[in-house]
């Protein structure tokens, strides 16, 4: 198991060519908002870049690998770092790109803080990374906001 502060070697913020963080503080408790996040099947239902995912199994788990499309692309993604309720990290590999994204829960008097930070190295990062950049800002703001909606507007799936 990969610690929920460790990065896989070579994908460090420092490392690579492409990091992105983003934070939103979700009124839900963490339970909750880690019970959305790991029904990757669900998705696409709350972040419209998530298209096609097949998990092997649900709710993710260590070792879970899941295949899906985002950014228009397709990837073979495998959970590294799992902690219920604290950290959830994937590395997620195609051809000329490989990325780790990772999830961290911190509960606070007004419910969960979550972090996600992204990074991606590889042939397609650095020609990319102005691009990849912005749109892991946009998209993964999106995904928290959604994440967010699911969390505070009912029960876990």
């Amino acid at each position: 198991m990969l610690d929920m502060l460790a990065w896989p070697p070579g994908l460090g913020p420092q490392e690579a060519p492409v990091y992105q963080r983003n934070e939103l503080t979700i009124a839900a408790p963490p339970e909750r908002v880690y019970a959305w996040l790991t029904r990757a099947d669900l998705w696409s239902s709350y972040y419209g870049n998530a298209k096609a995912v097949k998990p092997e199994e649900t709710p993710l788990r260590q070792g879970t690998r899941f295949h899906w499309w985002t950014f228009g692309v397709p990837l073979d993604t495998q959970v590294l770092c799992f902690e219920p309720g604290r950290a959830l990290g994937w590395l997620a590999v195609m051809p000329g790109l490989k990325a780790y994204h990772k999830w961290i829960l911190e509960p606070t008097a007004n419910g969960t803080h979550v972090v996600t930070e992204e990074t991606d190295a590889g042939c397609l990062a650095w020609l990319g990374q102005g691009i990849i950049r912005d749109g892991l800002k946009r998209e993964h703001q999106h995904w928290l906001e959604g994440l967010a909606k699911m969390a505070v507007g009912g029960p876990p799936p």
